[in-house]
């Protein structure tokens, strides 16, 4: 199996105030290293809430140079305060 170099796309959270059991978003632009992930490639996204407590856990299309889009209703058992993203490439060679 070649080595490939995998580059991280910008995610970012809209900095708007989310109430719990609204609709928030995390997306991510394309890398500019063009990774060229392929057709299907996915996106393992993992999010907490303040307390440290995983709230979403997903795997998800993004498209060949590693932009997604995902939206997900806040649970209402999710701490109020700053939450966290962290995306990574998933299952690419």
């Amino acid at each position: 199996m070649a080595h490939r170099t995998v580059c991280r796309a910008t995610t970012r959270v809209p900095p708007s105030i989310t109430k719990l059991n609204e609709m928030a978003a995390v997306m991510a632009i394309d890398a500019t290293c063009n990774p060229r992930y392929a057709e299907n490639a996915r996106v393992h996204m993992t999010v907490t809430d303040a307390c440290g407590e995983q709230i979403i856990n997903f795997t998800e299309r993004m498209i060949n140079a590693g932009g997604f889009t995902y939206s997900f209703d806040v649970p209402t058992d999710a701490a109020p305060g700053e939450a966290a993203s962290e995306e990574v490439p998933s299952g690419v060679d």
